[in-house]
């Protein structure tokens, strides 16, 4: 399945998917919204009726706001999500679980506002694709620096610590989803005009190199 990318490795046809599983007008919750871009277009393909979102950036608050975006402030690692239980219909967290010391906690946390049959979609980097990505661009930072130690530049590498398809898969089954599907996504090549993707479906005891997934579990 081809597909154009949305923003932050998020598949077009992926949301196009995910809406026909949705009631008319879902109630959407975006887990570290950002400025609300990526935010806003996701609602407008599902037709949501309600937009929420939640960062922990002062900044981002502001910008998302200006988009119609009911937005909270959120510490993911430690907080609960300021929701009542069985709220929503669709979850996204995007380019979030590997920034988090505890990703259980969003997890558990989506589990319990969603409404039975609401949907939680996962994108993070594959730990096992991206690995040598993140070993090469420090080896270009210390050729750009001067720096003779690799240790000066190595930022906490949580995306090489972070989950791949199946252990993703163990985890949201061990919160309490039901996984419906797991995507790998390529990057898009260099030098090409079309943003087009190749999109895999990563079946259970699967392995994928593609550079980051995409999880959609429901509530049961």
């Amino acid at each position: 399945m081809f597909s154009e990318l949305l923003g932050s490795w998020v598949p077009r046809a992926v949301i196009e998917e995910v809406k026909q599983l949705l009631p008319s007008k879902p109630k959407y919750l975006d887990l570290g919204c950002g400025d609300g871009d990526l935010t806003s277009k996701i609602a407008e393909i599902i037709e949501a009726s309600e937009v929420f979102g939640i960062d922990n950036d002062e900044k981002a608050l502001v910008k998302a706001s200006k988009r119609g975006i009911v937005m909270f402030k959120c510490d993911l690692d430690k907080h609960s999500l300021p929701f009542s239980d069985d709220s929503f219909d669709l979850i996204t967290a995007f380019e979030v679980i590997e920034h988090l010391a505890n990703p259980r906690n969003i997890l558990r946390e989506s589990l319990r506002i969603l409404r039975s049959g609401g949907l939680l979609i996962i994108e993070t980097p594959n730990a096992i694709g991206c690995a040598s990505r993140f070993i090469s661009d420090q080896l270009k930072l210390m050729a750009i620096s001067g720096s003779t130690s690799l240790k000066d530049l190595l930022a906490e590498a949580r995306e090489a610590r972070g989950f791949n398809p199946q252990s993703l898969r163990i985890e949201l089954i061990d919160i309490g989803f039901r996984i419906l599907k797991i995507y790998g996504v390529p990057h898009v090549p260099q030098g090409l005009p079309s943003t087009l993707v190749a999109l895999e479906e990563i079946r259970e005891h699967e392995i994928s190199t593609a550079p980051h997934i995409v999880a959609i579990a429901k509530k049961p």
